[in-house]
């Protein structure tokens, strides 16, 4: 690479970068995608039928849109955590295990 390339890394993915003796300044963005917002509002505004309460269509109410799509994500990730289910992808956890093979060889 060379100055003012870019690489995609995916989320939870280890990297390592080796650049010798010379300085490197990275920066990093994360960002979630505009259309995982809308279908974790479909989906809890499907848990919610399950309950019997009917709740206000996807766009009629964009605050409650919000706190419906965080509660669902917030919700996904306990249920994940008390199920023991790690959050990080099996492929970034491979990738880990390599990494941490490569340093150890160092």
């Amino acid at each position: 690479m060379h100055p003012g390339t870019g690489v995609h890394i995916p989320i939870n993915s280890p990297h390592w970068l080796r650049n010798k003796n010379n300085i490197s300044v990275t920066l990093n963005v994360n960002f979630q995608f505009y259309d995982r917002y809308w279908a974790n509002l479909y989906k809890a505004n499907y848990y919610l039928r399950r309950a019997g309460i009917v709740p206000h269509p996807p766009g009629a109410h964009p605050v409650s849109d919000r706190i419906k799509s965080t509660a669902f994500t917030v919700m996904q990730r306990a249920k994940q955590t008390v199920k023991g289910h790690p959050l990080i992808p099996l492929e970034a956890r491979e990738q880990n295990r390599r990494i941490a093979a490569l340093a150890e060889r160092l």
